[in-house]
Parts: structure tokens; sequence; C-alpha cells
């Protein structure tokens, strides 16, 4: 059984001659990790921000998602304007295909002082590749994936986005693969293509009565080409400003819990998902572990405080 899936999206990912479906990685550690899937988050922090984060799924499952994140945000400011800077990298091998994903991304950020809140638009450009290295039991007896079928390829990459971060909720909305890069076989005959794929997300800040205690729930829908959804709920409890610990449900998917802390300069979190779908048979969750390390900016301005989960 878990050769018949995986082989079966590898051979669709690898010799279909025209294919569309979700190709960003999925990470459900997405407050803390809003560059990976919005440029115009970069910059938001009076800091620069460089991060890192793993993520396991379906752990027991051969052949499963393993997913490598690396990010570096940062803020700078020309004149009385505010901008931002960034560059990610993303690496997700399943099974025999592997996807490489990096991008450099700027962002503009305004003030809004009536409404106290300001709102970055961001882009990003950068490439996505995909290999396809089929080996072992991706290829012994099995017609429909020649041992010969090794092929990889790059293509020219844009994402966008728009974020805006009151003093108490944010929300953003962004797309990536807007121009849905097209990569070919080597034989040149096979087209994968990327679908753009849409964000949404929000979260709110809410100090409770119990001194030093505040609740921040977010939620996020994810769409690819406005025919798959996938919508994410979560809610963190956050002490001290300092830790945190909360709860996830993916619609139909997975159950998750995730605890974290900021010690001085360095921000860290875990997460385990147990899964909900008919995939439970077959692994024993999904592990998603993060690390930031924050290096605090002058930026010779007035800086204003904007609660979120994110600014821990």
């Amino acid at each position: 059984m878990k050769r018949i899936v995986i082989c079966g999206m590898v051979c669709a990912c690898g010799f279909s001659t025209h294919l569309r479906g979700q190709h960003d990685t999925q990470i459900s550690n997405y407050a803390f990790n809003q560059i990976f899937f919005n440029p115009a988050f970069a910059g938001n922090q009076e800091r620069i921000e460089a991060s890192i984060l793993q993520r396991s799924q379906y752990i027991g499952f051969k052949g499963a998602p393993v997913v490598w994140n690396l990010s570096v945000s940062s803020p700078f400011a020309v004149l009385d304007t505010r901008h931002g800077a960034m560059f990610a990298l993303n690496s997700d091998n399943i099974g025999a295909l592997n996807k490489l994903h990096f991008a450099l991304g700027y962002t503009y950020w305004h003030r809004l002082p009536k409404a106290d809140a300001r709102i970055g638009i961001g882009v990003s450009m950068g490439a996505v590749s995909y290999t396809f290295a089929p080996e072992g039991e991706w290829v012994n007896n099995d017609p429909a994936i020649p041992a010969n079928a090794e092929a990889s390829s790059a293509a020219f990459d844009v994402n966008a986005g728009i974020f805006w971060q009151g003093r108490d909720f944010s929300v953003g909305l962004s797309c990536t693969h807007i121009n849905q890069p097209q990569t070919l076989t080597n034989s040149g005959k096979n087209t994968f293509s990327v679908g753009r794929t849409f964000y949404l997300n929000g979260d709110y800040h809410w100090q409770t009565p119990i001194e030093e205690l505040e609740l921040a729930p977010s939620a996020m829908v994810t769409s690819v080409n406005m025919s798959l959804w996938q919508a994410t709920l979560g809610c963190h409890a956050v002490y001290k400003q300092r830790y945190w610990g909360g709860l996830s449900y993916r619609i139909a998917d997975a159950l998750g819990i995730s605890l974290g802390m900021l010690f001085k300069h360095v921000r860290f979190g875990l997460l385990y998902e147990y899964p909900l779908s008919r995939m439970i048979g077959f692994n024993i969750g999904t592990t998603e572990l993060f690390a930031a390390y924050l290096f605090d900016l002058n930026l010779k301005r007035k800086v204003r405080k904007y609660k979120s989960i994110r600014f821990l």
C-alpha cells in the first residue's frame, strides 16, 4: 500500500503530459514562518531574523515528505521610509521527487497613523526546480517507472503579497507562483506546471483577565488555482511574552499541539500532529521543529509596539 501511494504521486509528477496540484510546502507553524508564503511579511519587525525549520510528515511511512526551510528577513530604512528584504530557501523531498525553491524579496511598508497600523506590499522572485530520481524499490518490477527516468529542470518564479499589521490583529493575503512556471523533463516532451497558490491568514491578540497571559487565535486558508482548498485553525496561549503553547486543527486532516519559548535572542518551537485522514493507519504522525535567531536593530525612528505572537 505504501509503495502504491508514493509511486502514484511521483509518477504523476514525472510523467503526466500536464499536471496541476499543490506544490508549496505545508507548514503548521505558519504563524511563526509567514515569510515562506508571503513576501510582504519581510521587515515587519525591528530586527533581523534568521530561521530554520524541519518538518517530517507521516513518520513511519516510507518515502513520506521531509521538508527543510531556511530564511532571513530584515527591515531597513531609507530616509523616513521603511522597507524590508528577505531570502528563503525550501527543500521538499517526497519519494523519488525533490523540489527546491529559493526566492529573494522586497517589501515596502507604509504607516497608517489614523488606523494605528501599517501595511506592507511585497514581491519576491527566484526559481523552482524539480528532480525526479527513481532508484531501488521505486523502479524494481514497476513498468510505469523506467530505470532511466531521472529528470531535472528549473523555471523562473514570481510571488507577491500584502500584509496589514494593526495593534491587536494582522491579516495577510498572498499568491505564490504567479507566473505558473512550467518545467520540462530531460526529454522536453512532458510539462510539469506549478499552479498558483493563494493564502489568506490572520490572527488576533487578546489580553486575558489573567495577568501576563494572552490568547492569540489564528486561521489560514490555502487554495491552489482557486479549486483545491485547505483551512487550518489554531490558538496560542502566551505567558509573559516568552512561553507559548497551542492547538491547531487542519480540517479533515490533522490535529496538532505545539510548544515554544523565547530565550534571550533565540526563539524555538516544536509541534506534533496526529493524522485524522485515511493516512492514520500508515504512520505515527508528523513533527515540526523550528528555531530563529533575532538580531536587534535601531532604525532611528519611533518604535510602535504591535501585539502579535510573531513579535515574541
